[in-house]
């Protein structure tokens, strides 16, 4: 039963970002709808002094009227080292800051201009980190057509493209898609509920919904795999 997943490009996202990615066998990144100021795109929160704190990279001219893969990223070598340091500083000591931190500031080695392909890099190369081989697509390159839908009318177009009948989404997407639209073209909605997903943070009280860097820095690679699978798909 072949899966298919659709989100936005996000910055070192959460952890069931990878989770999802993970449940199908096709993930798209929807990188042609308007970029969302504060919203997940360029940031993510990592954790300072026990208590959550962002790491953004800047951006130029943000507007929502902008698609995502139109955004420009404004780094230059000067907050690009403060984005380094501050990841540095945050989580030297954490058991595993030599094995992530090469992949963190392995996704700036590429050059390119556009916030959307430093997000998917991000992703890609956690997931290469995680053993996890999902193939992905660009909504703007592989789906181009699908644009001149609606918000359901895409997603059931990309699916219908890659032949697939069951669409998997993350848990916000409840108020956003409706089962009935999908069974009308023959397609199974189901979403994403994440399981429990707490880990030790320099021995002090746990602080959930962070960047998937903060799971990484405190957790194997065997333990980060059994967190992966800590999940279920529900209608």
């Amino acid at each position: 039963m072949q899966r298919l997943a659709v989100m936005q490009p996000y910055f070192f996202p959460y952890p069931g970002y990878f989770q999802l990615i993970r449940a199908v066998d096709t993930f798209v990144f929807m990188d042609d709808v308007h970029f969302i100021k504060n919203g997940w795109v360029n940031r993510n929160r990592i954790l300072i002094g026990g208590s959550p704190a962002w790491l953004t990279v800047p951006c130029k001219n943000v507007s929502s009227n902008r698609l995502i893969r139109e955004t420009r990223h404004h780094l230059n070598p000067s907050n690009k080292k403060k984005l380094l340091r501050k990841v540095e500083q945050a989580y030297c000591k954490a058991p595993f800051f030599d094995a992530v931190f090469p992949l963190f500031t392995g996704v700036f080695d590429e050059e390119t201009s556009l916030i959307s392909e430093l997000a998917m890099r991000s992703v890609r190369l956690t997931c290469g980190y995680l053993g996890i081989r999902t193939p992905f697509s660009i909504s703007s390159t592989d789906h181009a057509g699908s644009i001149h839908h609606g918000r359901s009318g895409r997603i059931i177009s990309i699916c219908r493209q890659h032949g697939i009948r069951n669409y998997v989404n993350a848990p916000g997407g409840r108020e956003l898609y409706k089962p009935e639209e999908f069974r009308m073209h023959h397609i199974e909605l189901r979403f994403l509920q994440p399981g429990p997903m707490e880990y030790l943070q320099f021995n002090r009280p746990f602080v959930p919904n962070l960047s998937v860097l903060d799971a990484l820095m405190f957790n194997s690679k065997e333990d980060m795999a059994t967190m992966m699978e800590r999940y279920t798909l529900v209608a």
